[in-house]
C-alpha cells in the first residue's frame, strides 16, 4: 500500500502517468510485459543478424547489439517477479517459435510437419510449464 501512496505522489507532483503505470496495471502484470518486450527485442535482434549478413553491414550489426542489450535488460527486469525457470524457457521458446514463424513466412523457408509439430511442442512445454503453479 505504501508504493502505491509513493506513486500516487510522484504521479501528483510530476504530471508524470508513466510513474503510476505499474499500478494501473498491476506490478506482476508489468514484469509480464517486460517479459514481452524482451522477446519482441530478441526477435529483433536475430532479424538484424539475418540482415547484417554475417555482420558485414553496419547498421544492422550495431541493431542486433542494441536489441539484445535491451532484451537482457527487460528479462532482468521481468524475472525480479516471475520465477527464472519459467521466464528464460518463455522468453527461449517464444522466441524460437516466433523465429521459426518468421523464417517460414517471411523468408520463405520449408514448412514441413516435423518443423511444425516441433514448433507446437515448444509453445505446449511453454503452455505446461505456465499452467505448472507459476
Amino acid at each position: 500500500m505504501e508504493e502505491m501512496t509513493v506513486y500516487a505522489v510522484v504521479l501528483v507532483f510530476t504530471g508524470g502517468i508513466c510513474r503510476f503505470i505499474p499500478n494501473l496495471i498491476g506490478i506482476v502484470i508489468m514484469h509480464w510485459l517486460y517479459l514481452s518486450a524482451a522477446i519482441l527485442c530478441e526477435v529483433a535482434g536475430v532479424m538484424a543478424m539475418k540482415f547484417s549478413a554475417g555482420y558485414t553491414k553496419l547498421i544492422p550489426s550495431i541493431l542486433v547489439f542494441v536489441f539484445y542489450a535491451i532484451a537482457f535488460t527487460l528479462v532482468a527486469f521481468a524475472i525480479k517477479k516471475i520465477e527464472i525457470s519459467v521466464a528464460y524457457t518463455i522468453w527461449a521458446g517464444v522466441g524460437t517459435a516466433l523465429i521459426a514463424l518468421i523464417g517460414i513466412f517471411y523468408f520463405g523457408e520449408e514448412l514441413n510437419a516435423l518443423k511444425l509439430v516441433s514448433i507446437g511442442l515448444v509453445i505446449l512445454g511453454i503452455v505446461g510449464l505456465r499452467v505448472s503453479g507459476s
